[in-house]
């Protein structure tokens, strides 16, 4: 789950998601979309607590 976090924190800071246009913000979007999920069950299965938005 770190590894992933960190990962997307580098994306992230690569690749503007909100000024992209088109396709690639959707893309971008989704991607951060599934990340937070992916890592909100991730931390759900240690019984660690997220918060609903940041």
């Amino acid at each position: 789950l770190y590894d992933l976090a960190t990962k997307f924190t580098r994306f992230y800071e690569q690749c503007p998601i909100l000024t992209a246009e088109g396709a690639e913000r959707a893309n971008r979007l989704r991607f951060a979309q599934q990340t937070a999920r992916t890592l909100h069950a991730g931390l759900g299965l240690l019984g660690i607590n997220t918060v609903p938005r940041m």
